[in-house]
């Protein structure tokens, strides 16, 4: 009898696979995998990571070790077409500095079974003096008690900041909101969409830039201070003390500007300006936005 070579086209491959999906009962598998590394570092030393989509939290840690753990879980269920990818993460020290990278080895196979669920957390515990040097795509980031620089560039997250000291903190977000409690050093924001709370922060130097969001600012500080504060669309919330020292300029195009405890304000409706002097005018206080409005309350007594 002459042999005969099935052919099947791939719809028909995707229809059979579809039946198949139709008429067998799902099945549900998980995948939990955990990562643990320990890594002597100094002072002055920098983790580097790279988190792609995971959450990310960060607190002092109680030794000279920077402690890290990985939880990850992906729960998969279903036949047919699917993604079968392999989730690891490379950690290496180098130079004294410390590197996380997320890797991700892609494939495609027929009949498998299709992810539903993914999620995962880095849980990093750090020493004091160990800079932060944080890349992510999707995922928040919370980072509390620790004393050092920090980078943080997330592509859509948020990032929560709590009773640290930072050198210089550098924040790049394309969509997320900020909060920071409780927290000190200088501080460089830009953000594309989302909303900015600063709650009993010390910074003689904050910059900060957005397009589209409410922005809230409790700020401390003693003698002169280079605040820039500047959004196109969104209203400013700014509470400071009378310890400062600062010329003072509000900027609305299309909105209020209201203030409290400021004096001898001198005030250009026609150009939605506001001036004033705190102490002896050293630094600078400078708050614009396109569209909405700018409240200044100044709080504490007049000294002298």
């Amino acid at each position: 009898m002459a042999s005969r070579t099935l052919r099947f086209s791939i719809p028909t491959v995707f229809l059979a696979l579809a039946i198949l999906g139709r008429s067998a009962p799902a099945e549900a598998a998980r995948i939990d995998r955990h990562f643990h590394e320990r890594f002597a570092a100094q002072a002055g030393a920098t983790l580097h990571l790279q988190h792609g989509d995971g959450d990310v939290e960060i607190r002092a840690g109680a030794t000279q070790e920077i402690v890290i753990d990985v939880v990850y879980r992906r729960e998969i269920n279903g036949i047919g077409l699917g993604d079968e990818s392999d989730f690891q993460v490379e950690m290496e020290s180098s130079n004294g500095d410390v590197f996380v990278r997320e890797r991700r080895d892609h494939g495609w196979s027929i009949g498998l079974r299709f992810s539903k669920l993914e999620e995962y957390v880095y849980r990093i515990e750090l020493p004091a003096g160990v800079h932060l040097d944080l890349e992510g795509d999707d995922g928040d980031v919370h980072i509390e008690g620790v004393a050092g620089d920090l980078k943080l560039r997330l592509d859509d997250g948020d990032v929560d900041l709590r009773d640290s000291e930072f050198g210089r903190a550098v924040l790049v977000l394309e969509d997320g909101d900020v909060v920071a409690e409780a927290c000190s050093g200088d501080f460089d924001l830009t953000l594309d969409d989302g909303d900015v709370a600063f709650r009993k922060v010390r910074t003689p130097t904050l910059v900060l830039r957005a397009e589209d969001g409410e922005i809230h600012l409790d700020l401390e500080a003693r003698g002169a201070v280079d605040w820039r504060v500047r959004t196109d669309d969104g209203d400013v919330d700014f509470r400071l003390p009378r310890t400062v020292d600062a010329r003072v300029m509000l900027q609305t195009e299309d909105g209020r500007l209201r203030w409290r405890g400021l004096e001898h304000v001198q005030e250009d409706r026609d150009y939605g300006r506001a001036r004033a002097v705190l102490g002896q005018g050293e630094g600078r206080i400078d708050v614009e936005t396109d569209d909405g409005d700018v409240s200044v309350e100044v709080t504490g007594a007049t000294e002298g």
